[in-house]
């Protein structure tokens, strides 16, 4: 596997794995199906453990109270 540019490559993977070893397996595992991966591809890889999500708790406690 050729990494066109591989800071962005790792930086990418650790930001879309939201720390979590399994993710982080996983994008590897997937990047390393393609021969070049690009500064393009690397772009396009999502993993669902670095979705971030709004917390309504507070929003919620403040409302019932």
């Amino acid at each position: 596997m050729l990494i066109e540019s591989p800071s962005l490559f790792a930086g990418h993977i650790v930001k879309q794995s939201g720390g979590n070893p399994q993710a982080i397996a996983d994008m590897l595992e997937d990047s390393s199906k393609e021969r070049l991966v690009d500064k393009q591809r690397i772009r396009e890889m999502r993993h669902a453990a670095g979705v971030r999500y709004f917390d309504f708790t507070p929003v919620m406690i403040v409302a019932l109270a």
